[in-house]
């Protein structure tokens, strides 16, 4: 578009010389060299400020690496290459033989323990009968030799000396059995609490033996594709990204990602009108908005290591990614991934300079045309 003004321009020089009769000299020469430059740089400036343009874009969706939990046998595959999926579709499936065991195992182990903790139940009970026994005793022993003594006290010819202390001995020894009966009482609680606890860790293994189970079905994450879908029954899937069996293309967000000098995103915000031409869609021109300004750069990043960074590598480009996200959702499906063209921002500022962006981005769609 500067080339078509620039040939503008200088006609019209061309044209005041012959036309008008302004004598060629050289101050005339300059002066007209000199506004044509003032002028074509005002419009450029204007123009990469109010309406910015770039080439460098490309369309995005989210590629998920598709694999299973651990090294198993794929038993069954369900889905086919390049056709489209619905969110919860199966993909394919694996040998649930293993998950199975483990969740068989474990839950015979959870039964056993209940069984152990009613049992242990049962032994509290009976634990706090011997100590209600034992108390009963040790007071029924107490009342004996009280009596003893006071009997002794009264008439100590009544009662023989080595009747009370057989009488107090008799009391200590139920002491002994109660403390006896309450330490049984004691470890018989402890016990049950640590079959308890032992019960919540055998559950926690159950629900992750169940959840391995249930991942051996793998279903659709989201509407989409499967891309170099490599499952067939009989061969082995891993849960290493290297080793993947497909990948998933999800469908269901796809945006523009446009790649701009830092300067001129200077007046772009949320919602400025965004112009797209496709080379996939030649002589079209697709609309959506601008949703972000992706504010961050691998080139501001040190990456750790044992020598210092040098000084003169360090530095950026000066570029900077914009999000944009298109009008027609239809479209945005049936684009390719990857999709390349053209794109310009309408910002709110400078609206003249925007009549050079709208022509010059049709100019791109219709060469969209050229096989190059």
């Amino acid at each position: 578009m500067i080339t078509v003004i620039s040939i503008l321009y200088i006609g019209c020089v061309l044209g005041a010389f012959k036309y008008i009769k302004i004598p060629v000299r050289a101050s005339t020469i300059a002066a007209a060299v000199v506004i044509g430059v003032v002028l074509l740089g005002g419009i450029l400036i204007g123009w990469k400020f109010a309406a910015p343009m770039t080439q460098q874009l490309t369309l995005k969706r989210y590629v998920v690496p598709l694999a299973v939990g651990s090294k198993e046998t794929i038993a069954k595959a369900h889905a086919t290459v390049d056709q489209p999926v619905k969110k919860g579709d199966l993909l394919f499936e694996v040998r649930t033989d293993p998950f199975q065991y483990s969740v068989d195992q474990l839950t015979a182990q959870l039964a056993e323990s209940q069984q152990n903790v009613s049992k242990l139940e049962a032994s509290v009970d009976v634990a706090a009968a011997a100590l209600d026994k034992a108390k009963a005793d040790e007071a029924y022993a107490k009342a004996l030799h009280d009596s003893a003594l006071n009997v002794q006290k009264l008439n100590p010819s009544a009662v023989a000396t080595l009747q009370v202390e057989v009488q107090r001995q008799d009391e200590l020894g139920a002491q002994a059995g109660r403390d006896e009966a309450a330490a049984s009482l004691q470890e018989a609680r402890f016990a049950l609490a640590a079959m308890k606890s032992g019960i919540a860790g055998i559950e926690a293994q159950l629900n992750t033996a169940k959840l391995n189970l249930e991942q051996c079905v793998v279903k659709a994450p989201a509407d989409g594709f499967l891309v170099n879908w490599q499952a067939r029954e009989g061969t082995m899937a891993t849960s290493q990204g290297q080793s993947a069996i497909g990948a998933f293309m999800d469908m269901t967000d796809t945006v523009v990602a446009g790649v701009f000098p830092q300067n001129t995103l200077k007046y772009v915000e949320p919602d400025n009108v965004v112009e797209i031409a496709f080379k996939s869609r030649p002589g079209t021109i697709a609309t959506g908005k601008f949703d972000t300004i992706l504010d961050y750069t691998g080139e501001g990043q040190l990456t750790p290591e044992g020598v210092l960074p040098i000084a003169a590598d360090l530095g950026s480009k000066g570029y900077l990614v914009v999000r944009i996200k298109l009008d027609d959702e239809k479209l945005a499906r049936e684009l390719p991934l990857g999709a390349a063209g053209a794109l310009t921002i309408y910002t709110n500022v400078g609206r003249p300079f925007h009549v050079i962006s709208k022509i010059t981005i049709r100019i791109k769609g219709w060469m969209n045309y050229v096989p190059i």
